[in-house]
């Protein structure tokens, strides 16, 4: 038998081979009755009934035939039977395997003994069937008086097996065949004389005390495996006889006639045989408990396996209608893990039927998907979502089919992990969506480094449709070439250094660059992926930037043009100082002069031409003092505000005086500003005050200062602005107020509220506030409602 009726068998290929190599006639039989599965047969066994290894691994009474008569059959089960039943041997004698001759009376017979194979729980897990040669002689018995004593020594002489002849109480060898004398090992000189002087040791060993009961009592003896030393060559050996004594004939008138007829079977072969049968027998089933040990701790670890596997393992069997339909399955086993995803006991699972465990929804088509592994017999491995006790669930499972209608399922909950790829597949789908819809360029740079890690230059990996646009580059080349090969200006560039300072720092940029190979301006988002990839971001500013520039040219032009205005406003109010003072001196001279001779209305003339003329020159002055605040600021040094305020009451006395006007001044800070301009700034919100009094109440005069951050209710700052601090100071009156729409033009050169005749001024002094306010990084709005008075409030910075 080959490797592979080992296989077919069950039973390991060393184990099956030991197994058939033993001598003799055996078979190794499955106590799964009434299959009873052949596992193993020896070689003699398997040429006796011409078995092959296809017989291997099914069931013995199927396979093997009995002979008849047909109760046969039925003997060999009863023995297995019994076998399986008592937990011991069973013997069957006169067991026929193979038809029996028609004609002759007998045929070779067999004695059979069935021995059990026990596992470590002494339950019998196997048979070994045994098969012993079983022959029957019949002695044809022969009248010594009939005159064929010729004839029967001829006989004897012929026989195929071994015969001797021995007579009187001496035991003298009187027939001895070639047979016998070849089992002895002796020649035919032992005839004649008596067999304890040919076998000295007859004696001990019992041939003469059995020769005495056959002669002495008529009754015909048997011994089967006889054991005999015997001198065999000059060597003793131990030889084994089925041995047969009777009478062959007998005197009573003359005892020392009497002859013993000697039969002997030299069953040395068979019995040896039959000892290492046994032997083997015993180490086979040591092996065989052994192996059942090893099986049932290979189960037990297996369990524990399956036990503590991270996935849920479980196993089903098909149920079967009359016409082998599957109908159904049933759970033969389930682990902790799967118990826990359907959130049910064990005993409510392992035994019961798929219909009771699974729901209806799911019941159809896990059916059909168990069905076709089975037709199939082929492995199966798939995602699914599953609803169990605690939701909608994805698991990956495992479908193996295995004999007997039987599927191992494996299942591992990725739900978790499915999830996550729903995730990255809806990042992707919103990645692609962006890709595709932004208005922006968008891609991802890839840096190039020299084997000393340095950046020497990067290429494009990623790319939307709308960055080929911006950038006039074929996408084809966009992807292959590098950096450099596209724009040769870049490795240059301040770009590429700020991109170098991201890649290290993870600091994102935002920068404007000239993109020379499509001659457009692009303002360029940089952040870092990882450390060696960028994201840009980046649009088309081109028109933008056209405008920018003609922008910046308008503004420098303006610029220039201001700087001449405020050049000739300072030179044209400088240069008319002079005319202006000598108007009214010649105008003084004059009147002085004509003084007596005066009409009344000349007299009114030159008071209007000299109020004229001083007017003139407050204008020349605050248009001067415009053009310097207009100039900006040199330095700042340190100013106590405390300081300026009292020297400009001090200056507005009379003023304060004659309108008995009421100042109240906190306490105010020290910062760093132009002395002379904070002077003009307190001397013209004070002065306003006390110009534009409300005709029917005192004037009063509140300034106060507080320390704040930059974010003011109402003013628009910038985000770095509104976290600065800044001192506040406000200068209150109680005047004739203004309307709140005119709180920005009241500050524009030349702007006044009310006439000359009600009230007088330049329309400059707040104008030089605001310009003064503006050259301290300052800034001034005006708060009023009319009759009721005004505040101005002043953000001068805290810190520089």
């Amino acid at each position: 038998m080959s490797n592979q009726a080992g296989r077919l068998s069950g039973l390991p290929v060393e184990e099956y081979n030991v197994f058939s190599s033993l001598p003799g006639h055996f078979a190794l039989v499955k106590a799964d009755a009434p299959i009873f599965t052949l596992l193993a047969v020896t070689n003699d066994f398997a040429s006796l009934l011409g078995l092959t290894e296809n017989d291997i691994g099914k069931s013995f009474v199927e396979n093997i035939k009995p002979g008849e008569p047909a109760g046969e059959i039925h003997r060999l089960l009863d023995s297995f039977g019994q076998v399986l039943h008592a937990g011991s041997e069973d013997r069957i004698t006169d067991f026929h395997y193979g038809p029996r001759p028609s004609d002759s009376p007998s045929s070779t017979s067999w004695s059979v003994i069935n021995k059990p194979v026990f596992d470590l729980n002494s339950s019998v897990v196997s048979i070994i069937h045994i098969l012993e040669p079983q022959q029957q002689n019949n002695r044809a018995v022969k009248d010594p008086e009939d005159g064929t004593t010729d004839k029967a020594y001829s006989l004897f002489m012929q026989a195929p097996v071994a015969v001797c002849i021995v007579k009187g109480p001496g035991y003298i060898v009187e027939l001895a065949n070639d047979g016998m004398l070849a089992f002895l090992g002796r020649t035919s000189a032992i005839v004649g004389h008596p067999i304890e002087e040919s076998l000295t040791e007859a004696k001990k060993q019992g041939l003469i005390a059995i020769l005495d009961y056959v002669r002495k009592t008529g009754q015909p003896y048997h011994a089967p495996e006889f054991p005999a030393v015997l001198l065999i060559n000059g060597v003793m050996e131990q030889r084994y006889f089925d041995l047969v004594f009777s009478l062959y004939d007998q005197n009573p008138n003359d005892p020392t006639t009497t002859r013993v007829f000697c039969v002997a079977y030299n069953v040395t072969e068979l019995v040896l045989a039959r000892q290492k049968v046994e032997a083997n027998e015993s180490e086979l089933q040591l092996r065989v408990q052994e192996r059942t040990a090893a099986l049932v701790q290979q189960q037990l670890l297996m369990n524990s396996i399956l036990q503590a596997s991270f996935n849920g393992v479980y196993a089903i069997q098909a149920i079967r209608d009359s016409q082998h339909q599957i109908v159904n399955f049933r759970y033969l086993f389930a682990n902790k893990v799967f118990i826990e995803m359907l959130g049910k006991p064990e005993e409510e699972i392992v035994g019961s039927l798929l219909s009771e465990v699974i729901t209806a929804e799911n019941l159809s088509g896990w059916f059909n998907v168990f069905c076709d592994t089975i037709h199939k017999g082929e492995a199966k491995r798939d995602e699914t979502a599953f609803e169990t006790h605690a939701g909608v669930s994805w698991f990956d499972y495992l479908l193996f089919p295995i004999e007997n209608d039987i599927i191992v399922i494996t299942v591992q909950n990725i739900t978790t992990h499915k999830t996550s790829m729903l995730q990255i597949e809806q990042q992707r789908n919103l990645l692609d969506n962006i890709l595709k819809h932004s208005p922006s360029g968008i891609s991802v740079t890839e840096t190039i480094r020299n084997n000393d890690g340095e950046i020497i230059d990067a290429r494009t990996i990623l790319a939307n449709a709308v960055a080929e646009k911006f950038s006039g580059v074929p996408m084809d080349d966009m992807l292959s070439k590098k950096a450099s090969e596209i724009d040769r200006n870049l490795l240059q560039s301040p770009l590429f250094h700020q991109a170098k300072h991201t890649l290290a720092t993870g600091e994102a940029f935002i920068t404007q660059y000239y993109f020379e190979p499509a001659g457009r301006w692009l303002e360029l988002a940089v952040a870092r992926m990882d450390e060696n990839r960028l994201i840009n971001v980046f649009s088309d500013i081109t028109n933008i930037k056209e405008s920018q520039f003609q922008l910046e040219k308008y503004i420098d032009d303006l610029k220039k043009s201001n700087s001449n205005l405020e050049q000739f406003a300072y030179a044209a109010s400088h240069d008319l100082k002079e005319p202006i003072r000598k108007i009214l001196i010649f105008a003084d001279r004059l009147k002085k002069d004509l003084q007596s001779t005066l009409t009344e209305n000349q007299q009114r003339l030159f008071d209007r031409m000299e109020h004229s003329t001083h007017r003139m020159g407050a204008l020349i002055e605050d248009l001067l003092a415009y053009s310097h605040v207009s100039m900006g600021v040199s330095h700042f040094d340190e100013v106590d505000l405390n300081v300026k305020v009292q020297n400009v009451l001090e200056d507005l006395e009379i003023e304060i005086q004659q309108k008995q006007a009421k100042i109240v001044v906190g306490t105010l800070p020290r910062i760093k500003a132009h002395r002379r301009q904070m002077q003009q700034l307190f001397q013209n919100l004070i002065g306003n005050a006390l110009k534009y009094v409300h005709p029917n109440r005192v004037p009063e005069v509140h300034i106060s200062a507080t320390r704040i951050q930059g974010r003011v209710k109402g003013l628009d700052l910038s985000i770095d602005v509104n976290n600065k601090p800044f001192y506040l100071i406000e200068v209150r009156d109680n005047g004739i107020g203004f309307n709140q729409e005119e709180a920005v033009r009241i500050f524009n050169v030349f702007t006044r509220l009310h006439g000359n005749a009600e009230y007088t001024g330049t329309g400059v002094g707040l104008s030089i506030v605001r310009r003064v306010v503006e050259n301290h990084n300052g800034y001034i709005w005006a708060e009023g409602k009319p009759g009721e008075g005004a505040t101005f409030k002043v953000l001068l910075p805290a810190e520089y």
